[in-house]
């Protein structure tokens, strides 16, 4: 069974997490929220919690050495997010922009920009949600 890559993202700070394919919503929910606390972050209005945001990466997905997540962006073509990592040069964005817009029907394009990668012990698969109180300085 293969596992699947992602980008955990928070605030410039990233990580790469393996799922099983069988992992339940909860897990990945209690996974994001978990490097979202390690992180620093805090709730934002209309939250009940904070989140890092998760980017699903496929081997087929890199041009020019750079990583991209896509998606549909209607009838016109393709939202495309580059990955920008602390190793990546500003030439390989350009390259990466130019090959993307030149072979594919791109509506959006933008660079998620990672400044920090850190390492990130994945929580246990039958570990509780992280609770937090008052007084704990993440609450605030």
């Amino acid at each position: 069974m293969s596992k699947l890559r992602f980008l955990l993202f928070f605030d410039g700070t990233a990580t790469f997490v393996e799922m099983k394919p069988g992992d339940s919503s909860e897990y990945y929910g209690l996974v994001q929220r978990a490097f979202a606390l390690v992180c620093g972050a805090k709730a934002t209005p209309g939250q009940s919690r904070p989140y890092a945001e998760m980017i699903h990466l496929y081997d087929d997905q890199e041009v020019k050495g750079v990583a991209y997540d896509e998606e549909l962006a209607g009838a016109s073509g393709m939202s495309f997010r580059l990955i920008k990592l602390p190793m990546t040069t500003d030439e390989q964005i350009v390259q990466a922009k130019a090959k993307l817009r030149g072979d594919r029907d791109v509506v959006h394009l933008s660079v998620v920009r990672v400044t920090r990668l850190i390492s990130f012990p994945m929580p246990p698969r039958d570990t509780p949600e992280p609770v937090v109180t008052q007084g704990d300085p993440r609450a605030d």
